[in-house]
């Protein structure tokens, strides 16, 4: 007797391993396809973000962002000084419009920076990539990361 309530026991356990290891199989599968979904269309829209020829421009936005001392008081995605608004995502969550007349013209706290309207544009481009691709900084061969030359 004592023989076969052990044949019973292993049996229940390899059952049970059978059972979640099917579970686990399908929590993967879905873990997969959860990951898939999500990730595609963020390239789909980092590469419709911005047109091709933008990034001279987005790159003088970012020296530009930089060398108006932004990073002070701002950061994108948790880089930079928290005195101010943290402005990750602040294209999609303010608009291209509002940015254009926060930066050029300044607000409660924030001074006008005398800015050109083609550095402005810039800064709203570097804003704009930042907020769609999810990058921040652009990195390129010809703009230094936070003052770092490459």
């Amino acid at each position: 007797m004592a023989h076969g309530r052990t044949d019973q026991a292993a049996e229940s356990r390899g059952q049970t391993r059978q059972v979640l290891t099917r579970i686990g199989v399908v929590v993967a599968g879905y873990l997969v396809y959860v990951l898939a979904v999500s990730v595609l269309p963020l390239g789909a829209r980092a590469a419709d973000a911005l047109p091709a020829n933008s990034d001279a421009q987005v790159l003088l936005g970012q020296r530009v962002w930089r060398a108006s001392g932004c990073t002070s008081c701002h950061a994108i995605y948790g880089l930079g000084g928290h005195t101010g608004p943290d402005l990750t995502n602040a294209y999609s969550r303010m608009g291209e419009a509002y940015l254009r007349t926060v930066i050029g013209k300044g607000v409660r706290a924030m001074p006008a920076f005398e800015l050109s309207d083609e550095r402005v544009d810039a800064v709203v481009a570097f804003l704009k990539h930042a907020d769609r691709t999810g990058v921040y900084p652009t990195s390129s061969a010809f703009a230094p990361v936070f003052g770092v030359g490459r």
